[in-house]
């Protein structure tokens, strides 16, 4: 005897009653930030710092400046963001 895959379904997984099923609610505006370059930026900061560490002093200078900047950028952005 060949069973349908369907009949498998039903006769393993009990329905729901319908009082356990959340009604759909209004949909909430979600905001999401603008696509933006400066993550990328910071995390090219992180990274030559970091690589300053093991090479010389003023690759990590450079690496905490390019940091501090893309923070700074990154916090303006937001800032001036349209709402």
């Amino acid at each position: 005897m060949q069973r349908n895959i369907d009949d498998v379904t039903r006769q393993s997984a009990p329905a729901a009653p319908r009082e356990s099923v959340p009604m759909p609610v209004e949909h909430e505006h979600i905001h999401l930030s603008p696509q933006s370059v400066w993550p990328i930026t910071a995390a090219a900061g992180i990274a030559l710092s970091g690589a300053g560490f093991v090479t010389t002093f003023f690759i990590t200078f450079g690496g905490v400046l390019i940091l501090i900047y893309a923070i700074v950028m990154w916090i303006q952005e937001l800032r001036h963001e349209p709402q």
